[in-house]
């Protein structure tokens, strides 16, 4: 995910068999198309890496009493 996001101009997300998103990267690899792709809360997470701006995803899991 974090490296289509990087790198890709357009994307295409299957979200079943007749479900799908398609168009700029950055509209379709979002939190929500992609916590509903894999069924997990999922965040953008933005970051500096020598000397560069990152983007990327992060799991949110449920807390453990």
């Amino acid at each position: 995910m974090g490296h289509a996001l990087a790198i890709a101009d357009d994307a295409l997300l299957m979200l079943g068999q007749t479900d799908f998103c398609t168009g700029p990267a950055a509209d379709v690899l979002t939190e929500a198309n992609l916590s509903r792709l894999y069924r997990v809360t999922l965040k953008k997470v933005s970051f500096e890496h020598e000397g560069r701006q990152m983007e990327t995803f992060a799991p949110i899991l449920p807390a453990v009493a």
